[in-house]
């Protein structure tokens, strides 16, 4: 379960974190034009997503090879931890305010910061899931192995 929980915090936090801090040029949304600002959004999405879902892969199967272990009870175990450290995530994002708010700002209210957490917009979907596909695909690789 500690797997899982540091492969989410390392390749979905943090790495997302710096993925999205790479400032992107105004030309290449001007490229796009107005009416396809979602179609760069989304391709912006995939190039962030590669990372993530090759990494949560490569580690999972990584980590199942120096454990020396390919049961599925491990390998939910590990499913587990990730899904515990993005309910954390979604609990801080819904329970805490971001700090030094100034007070003319006023933050979200619960229905609009719940509607955030579920509704997802479509180009954002390839970092959505990016984390969850990696995990089964490496899941899919070890089941793959074993019947082989």
């Amino acid at each position: 379960m500690l797997a899982g929980i540091a492969i989410y915090q390392l390749f979905v936090v943090v790495l997302n974190g710096y993925l999205a801090a790479i400032a992107v040029p105004r030309q290449y949304f001007m490229w796009f034009g107005r009416q396809r600002q979602e179609l760069a959004l989304a391709i912006i999405q995939l190039a962030s997503a590669i990372p993530v879902f090759l990494l949560v892969t490569g580690c999972v199967l990584a980590v199942c090879r120096s454990l020396r272990s390919r049961s599925m009870t491990f390998l939910a175990a590990i499913l587990v931890g990730m899904l515990l450290s993005h309910l954390y995530w979604a609990v801080s994002f819904l329970a805490f305010l971001p700090a030094g708010l100034s007070p003319e700002v006023e933050p979200y209210s619960m229905s609009v910061r719940l509607q955030q957490l579920f509704v997802v917009p479509w180009w954002s979907l390839p970092t959505v899931l990016a984390p969850w596909l990696g995990f089964g695909f490496s899941s899919w690789l070890l089941r793959q192995r074993d019947e082989g």
